[in-house]
């Protein structure tokens, strides 16, 4: 087994070798971030994981505010000894003598949790360190509990963790919690409290400014307890969440639960030549991709058109899949026309329309035949619509 001593000296002895193919001073990247710092995202709870005899550490991050309290337990298979090491900001290894906040190594046993209070804002690095380098799977549960005083107005405390607790009573009468939120995001919400308590659960927009229900409200739950509040965010932004006491005293627990929404097509269209020959095709073409993320969708685009400044309705002329985000109309045009192109709806993404584009086809007038002496009475082309007389085609 390797104790924290030795694993410091293994590591330490490794950074004094050159190893093939670098300078010296210069740190291997190692293939997995798990097994050192930054390590993972702390996110949902509860996390599960294998942990390999090979593995010593799985490592996760976790942001918290001055004065929250992280609670973080891990219960392992009956044969693994783990440890929880916890590192503060600004740390770079895990493979190092001290440098942790907290500890829970509790000697032989699965089963560790560890508690502690920020005392600076900041990333904070999880360790669970296996002491005993056996195999197993390990749940990982944690939560964090905002500091008293510091949640009482906008912006509150960052709702780093799915499920956060925290206590409203004794002069405490409202709670604020902050997420982050994507355009179309999904996000869930449940509140429940102690026997006797009845907490209300409302949620701002990115507009508010004050902790009230009048400043951007966007949702809200005063009449069931305990409260489930479901939200499609429509733009991006950080969104408050306000739980306020109604009746009793006591502990309450606030989780959320995120998923990602349909995404928002965001086309354009461009045309060329905007002026083609009489006859001759103008190439539409559309360019499709999720306003969100960027990523190009698949789907169907509808070429759709109207006259040249009318307020009725568009009509589709054609259609055409997408590929990689991107398809082409080749369409002739007799007389000038608005074109749009509009991205049917699905599973996966909203429909989108393009801003229109026009194309104008240019009329001309072609040259008498020979013999070129004799002018009067000859044929000629016509190309478009000329008035009032002739329309395209050959004239005597």
């Amino acid at each position: 087994m390797l104790t924290r001593i030795v694993r410091a000296f293994v590591a330490a002895t490794i950074a004094g070798l050159v190893m093939p193919g670098l300078a010296a001073g210069e740190t291997p990247v190692r293939a997995h971030s798990i097994a050192d710092i930054p390590g993972i995202p702390l996110s949902g709870s509860p996390v599960t994981a294998y942990m390999s005899s090979t593995q010593l550490d799985h490592v996760y991050s976790v942001d918290l505010a001055e004065g929250q309290s992280l609670t973080v337990t891990v219960v392992g298979a009956a044969s693994q000894d783990l440890d929880l090491m916890l590192y503060p900001p600004g740390t770079s290894t895990v493979n190092t003598l001290g440098g942790t906040v907290a500890a829970a190594e509790n000697g032989v046993g699965s089963r560790e949790t560890l508690t502690y209070r920020a005392t600076q804002a900041g990333t904070y690095y999880v360790d669970v360190f296996n002491y005993g380098e056996t195999g197993g799977t390990y749940t990982l549960t944690h939560n964090a509990i905002a500091s008293l005083g510091a949640d009482d107005d906008l912006p509150g405390i960052a709702m780093v963790a799915e499920l956060m607790t925290g206590t409203l009573g004794g002069g405490d009468e409202l709670d604020v919690y902050s997420v982050e939120l994507r355009q179309f995001e999904n996000v869930t919400f449940d509140l429940s409290g102690g026997e006797g308590t009845d907490f209300d659960l409302t949620l701002l927009g990115p507009g508010a400014s004050v902790a009230s229900w009048s400043e951007g409200e966007v949702g809200s739950l005063s009449e069931s307890y305990p409260e489930s509040l479901h939200y499609t965010a429509p733009v991006a932004g950080r969104y408050y969440v306000l739980v306020e006491r109604y009746s009793g005293t006591g502990p309450y627990t606030l989780s959320k639960h995120i998923t990602a929404g349909i995404g928002q097509a965001s086309i354009s269209c461009q045309v060329a030549p905007s002026s083609p020959s009489y006859g001759r095709p103008a190439v539409i073409t559309a360019r499709v991709a999720d306003a969100v993320s960027g990523n190009s969708p698949d789907g169907i685009a509808v070429l759709e058109s109207r006259s040249c400044g009318a307020s009725g309705p568009w009509f589709i002329r054609t259609e055409a899949a997408l590929t990689a985000g991107t398809c082409s109309f080749s369409w002739i045009s007799d007389i000038a026309h608005d074109y749009r192109v509009r991205l049917v709806g699905s599973s996966s993404y909203r429909g989108g329309v393009s801003a229109s584009v026009r194309v104008t086809p240019r009329c001309g007038l072609g040259l008498p035949s020979h013999p070129r002496t004799a002018m009067r009475n000859r044929p000629f082309a016509v190309s478009g619509l000329l008035k009032p007389r002739h329309r395209a085609g050959s004239y005597p």
